[in-house]
């Protein structure tokens, strides 16, 4: 009867290895499965190559981080190169109000620094990426675009599918998964009381397929980044699915232009 016992724990326990082994995958191939929700091809500029340095070992995978950019709200914390950390000029009171944030009055801390005593809050949304859009046009009035990412994030929602159908072009918008954050200023009368910031996306390094990897092997060598005003060396595909996780299917070193 013990040894019984312990044949079925043993089955269970690989049958839970199993399981838990299958749920991914599964997951993978219905995030894959039937039409991708968009497919663009992006440059370097978008998908970085990791520095030399944080690569693990010949036989490691590699990941290319995807980078973007908001446009940012004038008078807001936040660099003017319209950087990720600044305000999206988009998200104001209405957005972050539809997005599910209460917007209490803050109150003021005592003392010189007038700190907002505001509660930090994040939302799970979905966020929309353009590429090479509008956004981004305006963006190189600044004059110091030099070779930055060309992906902006221009919306946020609760409902993909409506964000979908508000963006219908999936060759120039991605819609994925992320993060907004609401966190209270150092504050004096002119300043807002509270900013609001794109913590994150859900999914921001994307790991290549090995038979890849031997296309960008020249590059990796001694990797250290894109330099300022150079052309993107590489071209990659890529899909998002019905998840709204993206995979690449496509990898082509581009010809160095004279």
């Amino acid at each position: 009867m013990m040894r019984l016992a312990k044949t079925w724990v043993l089955v269970a326990g690989l049958a839970l290895i199993a399981l838990s082994n299958a749920v991914p995958l599964l997951g993978v191939a219905y995030n894959r499965s039937g039409t991708p929700d968009s497919s663009l091809t992006l440059t370097e500029r978008e998908l970085m190559l990791p520095y030399r340095y944080d690569l693990m070992g010949e036989n490691s995978g590699i990941s290319l981080r995807l980078v973007w950019r908001v446009e940012s709200q004038k008078g807001s914390q936040g660099s003017s190169y319209n950087d990720p950390w600044s305000h999206p000029i988009w998200l104001d009171n209405a957005k972050l109000q539809a997005l599910g944030f209460a917007l209490p009055k803050p109150v003021k801390a005592t003392g010189e620094t007038g700190l907002s005593r505001l509660k930090v809050s994040t939302r799970d949304v979905y966020l929309v990426l353009e590429y090479d859009g509008e956004a981004y046009q305006r963006s190189l009035e600044t004059g110091q675009e030099g070779n930055n990412s060309r992906l902006f994030v221009v919306d946020a929602g609760l409902d993909a599918d409506a964000l979908r159908r508000q963006y219908p072009d999936g060759s120039h918008y991605l819609i994925l998964q992320g993060q907004v954050i609401l966190l209270g200023n150092f504050i004096d009368k002119d300043e807002s009381p509270y900013t609001a910031l794109i913590r994150s996306l859900s999914i921001e390094q994307i790991t290549i397929p090995m038979q890849y990897r031997k296309v960008l092997e020249p590059l990796l060598a001694d990797n250290n980044g894109l330099e300022h005003g150079a052309e993107p060396r590489y071209s990659v595909m890529l899909n998002v699915g019905k998840r709204h996780e993206p995979w690449v299917t496509e990898i082509n070193l581009l010809e160095p232009k004279e």
